[in-house]
């Protein structure tokens, strides 16, 4: 029955290892995506913003400024439609780096074992 529980045990520390791994791969790709995302926004705004500003200087050259910035929001938008397709890469790159090192981890050692630190009292 010993033997039953600490396979057991080691069953559920790999289960949740593998939550956890799929959990930051998916943090990681977030993040990859709303940095990008944040960082295209904010350079299609300056861009936009400086040539309104330049309308309001000179109207002018209002309609040459104003085909830059559709042509600047143009490739904003480009740019943004590619961000989910590259997150989902990262995601896979992410989950072959833990599946690479869970299969390099199975040669040698085993996966370490969970240590309580707390436990609930009754």
């Amino acid at each position: 029955m010993a033997q039953k529980k600490s396979t057991s045990d080691a069953d559920v520390q790999n289960v949740l290892m593998d939550v956890v791994e799929v959990q930051l791969a998916a943090f990681r790709a977030g993040i990859d995506f709303w940095s990008a995302w944040v960082e295209q926004a904010s350079k299609f705004s300056e861009d936009a913003g400086s040539r309104l500003g330049e309308i309001r200087r000179n109207p002018s050259d209002a309609n040459r400024l104003l085909m830059e910035i559709g042509e600047a929001s143009r490739v904003s938008l480009r740019a943004m439609t590619d961000l989910p397709r590259q997150a989902a890469e990262r995601f896979i790159e992410e989950l072959g780096k833990s599946e690479q090192s869970r299969a390099s981890g199975k040669k040698g050692a085993a996966r370490p074992k969970a240590k309580r630190s707390v436990r609930a009292k009754p």
